[in-house]
């Protein structure tokens, strides 16, 4: 099952935004810059940065620490804007969205993973992983269903009912990501996901992500500072300093 919310101003605003074909790239970065002002200082997190990502390709994205990765993941996600240059994902100006459309591009077409996994204590799994559906006004019906197919394809459908702190941090990652995915979002953004699990749990939740990704079509990228695990991806952009040093596989 998808889920989708589009009210009358939605459908407007997309048409604005752009058009979305099938031979456009999922993920298009013109000149991108951005700065930051610490006091009488200006910070460039990013610099002129140029990319196109290919739909359904899963990049990693590696650098040192301050090299600008998570602003990257930020800008291409609409949580920040840029300073200057044009963003485009799945061929939608994001500059031409307004605030309420970047809010609701966010919620529906974009799942976010992070490294702390932001459930909320008093739900259970289950009430996690639908929030983002009840959000957008989906038929309560239809985001039980999603939320319970998701669950059990992370393997959690027996602990549905547990709250968080009930759950192991694998666990806790897992209805993370399914809560990820319950929109059906063309594009995932995974900002060091396994940054606090154990090496065994890392792979496990690395090889999910992966998985999940393929069978439902989603264009991901993803951050990780761990090496071993970047070398199981074929792309890859190296980023140091708020530039891109080398793509791998990518434009």
């Amino acid at each position: 099952m998808i889920l989708k919310s589009n009210t009358k101003q939605e459908q407007q605003e997309n048409l604005k935004a752009g058009p979305d074909k099938e031979d456009i790239y999922a993920i298009e970065l013109i000149g991108v810059s951005k700065d930051y002002h610490r006091y009488s200082e200006r910070v460039k997190a990013l610099r002129n940065i140029d990319l196109k990502v290919k739909k359904e390709d899963q990049v990693v994205v590696t650098g040192t620490s301050g090299s600008g990765k998570s602003t990257f993941l930020h800008i291409i996600g609409a949580l920040e804007r840029p300073s200057s240059g044009m963003i485009k994902v799945d061929g939608r100006d994001l500059a031409k969205m307004s605030e309420y459309m970047l809010s609701n591009f966010r919620n529906s077409q974009v799942g976010f993973v992070f490294q702390m996994n932001n459930l909320l204590a008093e739900f259970t799994a289950l009430e996690n992983v639908m929030i983002p559906g009840l959000i957008a006004g989906v038929r309560e019906k239809d985001v039980l269903e999603r939320a319970r197919y998701l669950l059990e394809a992370v393997a959690l459908d027996a602990r549905k009912h547990h709250r968080p702190r009930e759950l192991s941090g694998g666990e806790q990652q897992r209805v993370a990501i399914a809560r990820a995915l319950l929109m059906d979002p063309g594009l995932l953004l995974a900002d060091e996901p396994t940054g606090n699990l154990d090496h065994r749990t890392s792979q496990a939740v690395f090889e999910l992500l992966k998985d999940i990704c393929r069978r439902h079509g989603s264009t991901m990228l993803l951050i990780t500072h761990d090496q071993e695990m970047a070398k199981n991806f074929d792309k890859k952009i190296m980023m140091e300093d708020g530039i891109i040093q080398e793509k791998v596989g990518v434009l």
